[in-house]
């Protein structure tokens, strides 16, 4: 235990904080699991218990606040809102990724891109596996998905980075960020105005006829899409990668064994998750175990953290496939939760299936250990690979 003389502080701009959270996640949940900070204003929660008991209580914690850093760049889309507007929006967007709408062609679009991707790989030569793959993949799928040219994947992926960069730290790249979302919801509305049928813009101009939300909705909701739909799922799969390469048994393993590497992604995203926090805000005081929350207050829901909770895992802090508990906060949960989770399942486990399918050797091509790092969005800075 700490003394009150060294107490728990979270400096998430720390290179030891973006590089290896989890020591300070354990004593946080060991021995502060409902942490006040002092320097940042704001409650964080640790234990997988008190996490998902805010993420399903909508009557006393809200996602809405006017400041929020992705209200600034997305406008008012439905990952800030409650209530009747999140209801009636909410199911515009999740019912296109629902299994049976993926059923309906998605499913074999995203094979499709993967495999064009995938035979794209040179062998035996050293390939920038990030640049190359994990980030093309999602992103030309979901350009593909919403009806946007799979030709402008990259030039999109590219004028985003500063929206990212901004999420990444609210502190930095703030007029970058205003002015890369201006010149992406101008691209958009090209598309959209040009009178496109393609893909989901056909079925969100539906909705804007009949009423159920505005153009400007509508487009909104298409930049959060680009981003949403690409960024944590590039991670995923650089992350997924990083991890088999530092453990060459279960790499061998899941080359072989289809079932296992479904598993194994599984764990993945439960050992590593792309992004580790969410943020709600207290609507009125709200007492949690012992502790007054006052109304007002921003609590930062440690999302990673709850995935090694001891109360919940076994050996929290191993990789092992093969666990019987598999729920995990990766997507968050609730009304909330990602809506894209079953895409994102399905382009993980297709993405590394026909890699294994095509090469039957993976190694590093180069001399540090990949390190999965970041403040909100978690990948390793470099992982270049030599497939044979």
């Amino acid at each position: 235990m700490r003394s009150e003389a060294t107490p728990l502080v979270i400096d998430y701009m720390s290179t030891e904080f973006r590089q290896d959270p989890w020591p300070l996640y354990t004593a946080l949940r060991q021995e502060e699991p409902i942490h006040w900070s002092e320097k940042q204003q704001c409650y964080f929660l640790s234990k997988f218990k008190h996490i998902k008991q805010i993420l399903l209580d909508t009557e006393n914690f809200t996602v809405e606040h006017p400041f929020r850093t992705t209200r600034h760049l997305f406008g008012s889309t439905i990952i800030d809102m409650d209530g009747k507007k999140h209801s009636e929006r909410r199911p515009i967007m999740s019912n296109q990724f629902k299994p049976s709408a993926m059923q309906k062609g998605m499913e074999d679009a995203v094979r499709q891109v993967i495999k064009r991707i995938v035979d794209g790989i040179p062998s035996g030569r050293e390939v920038d596996f990030i640049q190359d793959v994990a980030i093309p993949i999602p992103m030309t799928i979901i350009m593909e998905a919403i009806g946007l040219p799979a030709k402008d994947a990259m030039w999109v992926y590219h004028k985003m980075r500063p929206i990212i960069l901004h999420l990444d730290n609210p502190k930095s790249h703030f007029q970058a960020a205003l002015e890369a979302s201006d010149e992406l919801y101008a691209y958009i509305e090209n598309f959209v105005r040009g009178g496109t049928s393609r893909g989901m813009i056909a079925h969100f101009r539906a909705s804007v006829e009949k009423g159920q939300w505005t153009q400007e909705d509508m487009n909104r909701h298409i930049l959060l899409l680009l981003s949403a739909g690409s960024e944590t799922t590039a991670c995923s799969i650089a992350n997924i990668m990083a991890i088999l390469l530092d453990k060459p048994e279960e790499l061998a393993r899941v080359m072989e064994d289809g079932e296992y590497l479904k598993s194994a992604v599984q764990e993945s995203l439960r050992w590593q998750p792309p992004l580790h926090t969410t943020t709600r805000i207290c609507k009125k005081d709200y007492e949690l175990d012992g502790v007054v929350i006052p109304k007002g207050k921003f609590v930062i829901l440690l999302l990673a953290s709850a995935n090694r909770d001891e109360e919940m895992y076994e050996n929290p802090g191993q990789w092992i496939p093969s666990r019987k508990e598999k729920a995990n906060l990766s997507f968050s949960m609730g009304s909330h939760n990602c809506l894209g989770f079953n895409l994102a399942k399905l382009e993980l486990e297709e993405t590394f299936l026909q890699l294994f399918n095509r090469f039957s050797g993976i190694k590093l091509a180069q001399s540090e250990r990949p390190v999965i790092q970041g403040q909100t969005f978690r990948i390793p800075q470099k992982l270049l690979l030599t497939f044979s």
